[in-house]
């Protein structure tokens, strides 16, 4: 039978692959271990800031490489054990520094120098090393509870199990309750536009089952615009996300009662240490939060709206297409126009609609929770002048063709 994908579509399955993620750790491995060499032989090459190469450099002329072997290699196990929780493109910077450092100055320290005899070794090496944490992680991927959503998987690096009450579709202030034993902590709340809507106990019923229970409230609000509504609503403790509504560097911030914000704190010591971000995110977090304290959202909220009013309109002069207006599935104040999507009349499904949008240039990447169902959503937000008429012309080209 004939494979329709698109090749976004082909590489997008590919690197969803365990082999693939295992490949490409491997390659990585192979080649700042290779840098790593040419360091030693020739004095440049190494994948690492300056401060890190010179606890290495310590060890090569002192002889001493406790620093770098104890620093870089602890950090990179660390970071191991997380990497089935976070993902590659997290775990690169442990890489650079274990892989790169801390093992080369454990090798050296034990007198084993056939890693860096020659590049063609020292990359065999990186690739075996590479080959061996791909494998660790998957395991350790493999054999993490069924079921444990990226909340859990938060809730799990800092000591805690996660219990999950009811079912994907349909919870009942019941479910909650009976899940509550003498070891329960805490109760969580995702509220977000990616949960299921049906069938959810809000907000404030979450509160009052918790502090009946004597336990705080923890509200992951990641994407959430208002950063007091939580607080007000007697929540104990909310997460925010910095760089979704308050467009801030990629960072995020707790905030919440203080005794809890104390306990978050002690994290500085265990998992905090490995997830830290730079001194550059957290000021672009800071000065986001004073921007935004003095933004007119109520004004940017009727722009986006009429974006998508435009979008609509402009999409239903397309034949084979039909959109509507919709507003964001957790009542946020965020319109977007959603395009549907008939394979009859459109001649081609929402999947295959969104693989042409992708491909060329300009490249348009639409919301695909609903995909499956034959909706795509154009969301106004990031959108700057002249976007919306692309979007369009696009739109046009592929259903005209």
């Amino acid at each position: 039978m004939e494979d329709k994908r698109s090749f976004g579509q082909k590489m997008d399955a590919f690197l969803m692959k365990d082999t693939t993620f295992i490949l490409l750790i491997m390659g990585a491995a192979a080649a700042i271990f290779a840098g790593t060499f040419l360091y030693i032989r020739f004095g440049t090459g190494a994948f690492n800031d300056i401060s890190i190469v010179a606890m290495l450099r310590d060890g090569m002329d002192g002889g001493d490489y406790a620093a770098a072997a104890g620093f870089a290699a602890g950090f990179l196990i660390a970071r191991v054990l997380e990497g089935p929780l976070v993902g590659l493109l997290d775990i690169g910077g442990s890489l650079q520094t274990g892989v790169g450092i801390g093992l080369p100055a454990l090798f050296l320290s034990m007198g084993w120098e056939l890693p860096f005899s020659n590049f063609f070794v020292a990359l065999l090496t990186g690739a075996v090393i590479g080959l061996i944490m791909g494998a660790v992680i998957m395991i350790i991927r493999k054999v993490m509870p069924e079921g444990v959503a990226v909340g859990g998987t938060s809730v799990m690096m800092g000591a805690g199990v996660p219990v999950e009450a009811g079912t994907a579709t349909e919870v009942a202030p019941e479910d909650i309750e009976e899940a509550i034993t003498d070891k329960t902590a805490a109760l969580m709340y995702v509220k977000s536009h990616h949960c299921v809507q049906k069938g959810m106990v809000d907000l404030p019923t979450m509160i009052e089952i918790a502090h009946r229970n004597g336990l705080p409230l923890l509200v992951d609000a990641a994407a959430e615009e208002d950063f007091r509504k939580y607080i007000a609503m007697r929540a104990d403790l909310v997460c925010y996300s910095g760089a979704k509504a308050l467009e801030a560097t990629t960072s995020g911030f707790v905030t919440g009662k203080k005794e809890y914000i104390a306990y978050a704190r002690k994290q500085y010591k265990g998992i905090g240490r490995a997830m830290k971000i730079g001194k550059e995110g957290i000021m672009g977090l800071l000065e986001a939060l004073e921007q935004y304290e003095h933004k007119d959202r109520a004004a940017e909220a009727e722009k986006n709206k009429e974006i998508a009013i435009w979008l609509k309109d402009a999409i239903n002069e397309i034949p084979g297409l039909r959109s509507e207006v919709i507003q964001d599935e957790a009542g946020r104040a965020i319109y977007r126009a959603r395009i549907f999507v008939d394979p009859e009349k459109a001649g081609m499904t929402a999947t295959e609609l969104e693989g042409r949008l992708k491909e060329g240039d300009p490249t348009v990447r639409c919301r695909t929770e609903f995909m499956s169902l034959g909706k795509l959503d154009l969301d106004p937000r990031p959108l700057v002048e002249g976007d919306k008429e692309l979007i369009v012309e696009k739109l046009r080209a592929i259903m005209e063709a």
